[in-house]
């Protein structure tokens, strides 16, 4: 017979399932919820019991009926077994509890748009647009995993509008070398490491952290692919891409008698990557200002551009959310840029 107990200051329901299984399932801060929602779930697994519930229905339902708490924890332990950082993880958690505190929702089945419009607005008083953006980044990502899971019956976040944040990007906006200062950089770099980080970042586009994690495993040279899995790339979507048959000798040459997991590119920490980079244009005669290791995935990007690449397949290989992002902050162009447009019609 389902019943109630309250252990650490929380009160539990607990049912026995469809299968006869005793189960603990968090409640609400009210006993009398509690014990309602014990014997909601107790009588849904005495219908399955009985053959009146499909199975996975049923399983979608107490996905729905557990406390949000309980559903953020289990969103946690899927970020973390999916290698996620430890920043990450914080981060993403602390901002779907801050909406969860401001709305006071019991379950995530009761959010709704507005209610996020409200929260997002509350934000403005103390938040950028970019945390802002963040923020309800997190709670989409949240929804969404729910929504796979049967934890929502809808994901209400579908293409949330973003907020504006012209002025606080272009204060991190990095310049995108000419075709031929990039050459210069991966021919005249004087160590040999470096010069071929430097080429595999100018003709992927992968960021500092992606370069750092690449193995051996990842390389496919039958296909000319690299594998970059899901805890890797920014956007954790796991991804087979194309590589430039110009780094297919340089790969070749690295990953001799590594083992499969050993890094290909031997990296320092970001700082030191950064003051090399610099050093090393500096060396080239090459101009390092407003040149981080970002600059060579938007040199990447704009060289693409340039070579007319289809804006579809540009946005493809950047691998951004947005192609708008790819063609506003990733493509940098010149006024001969625009006379060589003119003079080619």
């Amino acid at each position: 017979m389902a019943s109630v107990t309250k252990k650490s200051g929380k009160w539990y329901a607990i049912y026995k399932d469809a299968s006869g299984k005793q189960k603990w399932i968090k409640g609400y801060s009210d006993k009398t919820e509690t014990e309602r929602l014990a014997r909601k779930l107790e009588d849904e697994a005495r219908a399955v019991r009985l053959g009146d519930v499909d199975l996975q229905v049923e399983a979608r339902r107490i996905e729905r009926a557990k406390a949000v708490e309980v559903q953020l924890a289990d969103y946690k332990a899927s970020l973390q077994a999916a290698g996620c950082t430890a920043g990450h993880v914080a981060y993403t958690i602390g901002d779907v509890e801050k909406f969860i505190e401001y709305t006071k929702v019991k379950s995530a089945s009761e959010i709704t748009k507005p209610m996020v419009d409200r929260w997002a607005l509350s934000l403005k008083s103390s938040d950028a647009n970019k945390t802002i953006n963040r923020r309800v980044g997190s709670l989409q990502q949240f929804l969404k995993a729910l929504a796979e899971t049967g934890g929502v019956t809808e994901y209400v976040l579908y293409k949330y509008p973003k907020l504006e944040t012209d002025g606080i990007h272009r204060k991190r906006e990095s310049r995108a070398l000419g075709q031929a200062e990039a050459e210069k950089l991966i021919t005249k770099t004087p160590d040999d490491n470096r010069k071929a980080l430097y080429l595999f970042a100018l003709k992927t586009g992968f960021r500092m952290n992606e370069c750092r994690q690449i193995v051996p495993a990842f390389i496919d040279f039958k296909h000319a692919t690299v594998h970059l899995p899901a805890h890797i790339d920014k956007a954790r979507k796991d991804r087979t891409l194309p590589l430039s048959k110009k780094l297919i000798p340089m790969l070749r040459r690295r990953c001799k008698g590594l083992a499969a997991d050993a890094p290909i590119f031997r990296m320092p920490t970001k700082q030191h990557v950064i003051a090399q980079l610099k050093a090393d244009c500096e060396t080239v005669k090459i101009s390092s200002k407003d040149v981080g290791f970002h600059a060579l995935r938007h040199t990447f990007c704009t060289l693409l551009a340039r070579n007319n690449v289809h804006p579809k397949v540009l946005h493809e290989l950047a691998r951004h959310s947005d192609y708008k992002m790819t063609l506003k902050y990733y493509t940098h162009f010149q006024r001969d840029d625009e006379r060589a447009a003119l003079n080619g019609l």
